[in-house]
This record gives C-alpha cells, structure tokens and sequence, in this order.
C-alpha cells in the first residue's frame, strides 16, 4: 500500500465528524496507526504523512502526531506538514507553538492567502488586532476574491482603526461567510465579547 492511498483511508475515517478521541476508538484503530508506522518507515512522503497525522490527532494521539511531523520534516520541508503541526499545537491550546508552526508554513510559502488568514486569526484571539488587520490585508492582496479573506480583513481592520468603510464592506459581505465565522467577526469587529 503507498503512503498517498493510506493517507487518503486515514482522511476518510475521521471526515464525519465523529469524536474519535476514545479508548475504544483508539483500539479499534490500532491496525490502522501500525499501518501508518509501517508504510512511513518503508516509503517516505511528507505530504502524505502529514494527512496521517491528522488522524493521530484526532485520536487523541497528539504525541504520535508531532512525531510523525518530524518524520516527514526529516524527508523534507513542506508546508503542509507546519500547518498539521499548528492544528495539533491548537488542539492541546499551545497558541504559541501554533503560531510559529504557521509562521515557518509562510515562510515555506509566502504567497499562501489562508496562511495569513490563520495568523490573522490568533493575533485577533490574543487582542492583538492591528496585528491581525496587517496580516489579514496582505492576505486579501494575495487573494483579493476569497470572501471569507475579504470579509476578515475589514473586520480586523474595522476593529483596529475604527473604519466606517470596513464596517460597510463587512456587513455587505457577511451573508456571504459561513458561520459560525462570519458572527466572530462582527463581534471582533464591534468589539463585541472581546
């Protein structure tokens, strides 16, 4: 079995939205986390690993989940796999180590819109929202027709500045962003439980 076709087994089992973070999830999965370990250590593909990881997270195997990461960083350097690293980093609350892990995903690729929107994202959980409103704009320069990019970026920048304008185009677009987003940012926007 090659590492894409696992990979791809191993997104299938956690894509319904169930909570597989469980002893007797856990049990039931073992062929599959021996099968992760073995085609890892037989055929390295770092984009592919890191799919893997992401079930291990999901599990509830966080530490398994880092460690296959830096498998997949010793093959080479993908940004995907600095962006699993931020979303396991998240899910046991390090907000620092998930920030850093998207910064070296950016640095690994400058010109990726979401990577910005991510940052933009965590600056305005931490309060930081000039942060947030400067890194959200350079996202939307990169992508300036992602609606969900748009409408962050004027919500951040509303926030920040106090901008009339922004506040106009974020209530044009926020129809148009899935929630439970597109309401965090008219709260961020209105300083609304911040």
């Amino acid at each position: 079995m090659t590492p894409a076709a696992v990979a791809e087994a191993t997104m299938r089992i956690h894509d319904y939205d169930h909570d597989l973070d469980a002893d007797a999830v856990r049990e039931c999965l073992a062929p599959w986390f021996q099968a992760i370990e073995a085609v890892c250590d037989r055929h390295a593909d770092p984009d592919a690993m890191a799919r893997m990881a992401i079930l291990l997270r999901v599990c509830g195997r966080t530490d398994a989940s880092f460690a296959l990461c830096d498998q997949a960083h010793a093959v080479r350097r993908v940004p995907f796999t600095e962006v699993v690293r931020a979303g396991t980093s998240r899910h046991i609350g390090n907000r620092a180590e998930t920030a850093a892990a998207f910064r070296r995903a950016l640095a690994l690729d400058p010109a990726n819109w979401s990577l910005h929107l991510d940052l933009a994202g965590l600056a305005a959980e931490e309060g930081d929202f000039a942060e947030a409103a400067a890194l959200a704009t350079r996202g939307e320069q990169l992508e300036p027709d992602d609606v969900t990019m748009r409408a962050a970026a004027a919500a951040y920048r509303a926030r920040s500045t106090g901008s009339v304008a922004d506040l106009n185009t974020l209530t044009e677009l926020t129809p148009q962003v899935p929630e439970p987003y597109g309401r965090t940012l008219i709260d961020y926007a209105y300083a609304r439980g911040t």
